[in-house]
């Protein structure tokens, strides 16, 4: 009898903490931040914001049934995280902005390489074929 699953699949328990916590939690801040920018009349981080909350939602159904290009996907949301803060940032002096920026480094890139061990896992599915 012929076995297509991997001998040694890996663990998903941070991709379900990422797409299960992370993502809707990214969501509900973010959209804060639409609101305080908003207040705040500063259109440029309005729509900044805007745009990447209908990232997040766009990036969680595609986590939801682990389409094939999820890990690419997972990927461009790392990068724009780092373009959100060079645009965003409201930092006094250079130190603070580049602590912000190895923050976001030292997040983003065990990130990277977890969610690179698993690119296999994102593949077409149905709703119906989700576990």
């Amino acid at each position: 009898m012929e076995n297509n699953e991997p001998q040694d699949e890996l663990p998903m328990n941070w991709y379900n903490f990422y797409y299960r916590f992370r993502l809707p939690l990214g969501i509900a801040l973010n959209t804060l931040c639409i609101i305080n920018n908003f207040l705040a009349k500063s259109f440029l981080g309005f729509m900044i914001y805007v745009l990447y909350v209908m990232y997040l939602v766009f990036l969680y159904n595609v986590m939801k049934y682990r389409k094939v290009d999820g890990f690419r996907y997972i990927i461009l949301e790392f990068v724009i995280g780092i373009v959100i803060v060079i645009l965003t940032a409201e930092v006094n002096n250079s130190i603070e902005y580049i602590g912000m920026l190895i923050g976001l480094a030292l997040w983003y890139v065990p990130n990277y390489i977890y969610f690179e061990k698993r690119k296999g896992v994102f593949v077409n599915k149905g709703e119906d074929e989700i576990e």
